[in-house]
């Protein structure tokens, strides 16, 4: 029973003697990575949480020691991202450079093609006489469309059916029309409009 208390008694002084020893107490505070051997500690002897990101050395953690799926977008910082190779050529599309076949069914609705300007004008065709007029598209702005009608000036639906169009077309950057009047007794207006898209 005397060997049990005093075994017990020179464990608490030795403790209590390696605690307040001023060369032990020092060491404990110089002890640095220097002084432990490599790989000597693992993930178990590291306190969950107790790392930060100050703590890793810099390039110390790269692809590999990233699991699999492990960055989201909202860990990445944008204006850290560079631009993607060859997206500096997709800053300006150059003119025809995307087709019809490159869209995807609906993909371009009228509101994705920007404002648009119709322009009209019209001529007075005397009876077999045959004359064309052409409106132009405002500058900054091309034409996607356009025609020409008749106005029976006598509103004759009879001698109407004798107002012929020799062709409507775009033409430079607008639209022209041409048509023969062959009503035989009255003059007739021939109107040609464009649809001009702004860009």
């Amino acid at each position: 029973m005397r060997t049990k208390i005093a075994l017990a008694g020179l464990g608490t002084l030795t403790a209590f003697s390696l605690a307040t020893n001023p060369v032990v107490a020092e060491a404990a505070r110089t002890i640095t990575g220097k002084d432990i051997k490599n790989n000597s500690v693992t993930g178990k002897d590291v306190k969950d949480g107790s790392l930060v990101g100050a703590d890793l050395k810099g390039g110390s953690v790269g692809s590999a020691q990233i699991q699999d799926d492990g960055v989201t977008g909202v860990d990445v910082a944008e204006s850290t991202l560079g631009k993607v190779p060859n997206a500096a050529s997709a800053d300006q599309v150059k003119d025809g450079g995307v087709t019809a076949p490159a869209l995807a069914d609906g993909a371009v609705t009228g509101r994705s093609l920007g404002p648009t300007t119709r322009r009209e004008s019209e001529v007075t065709v005397a009876s077999g006489d045959s004359l064309s007029t052409y409106v132009a598209c405002p500058a900054g702005s091309r034409p996607i469309g356009g025609g020409a009608f008749w106005i029976d000036v006598t509103m004759n639906a009879t001698t109407s059916v004798n107002l012929h169009l020799v062709y409507s077309r775009d033409t430079a950057n607008g639209w022209q029309a041409r048509g023969f009047n062959g009503t035989g007794d009255n003059d007739a207006k021939l109107v040609v409009d464009v649809l001009c898209l702004n860009y």
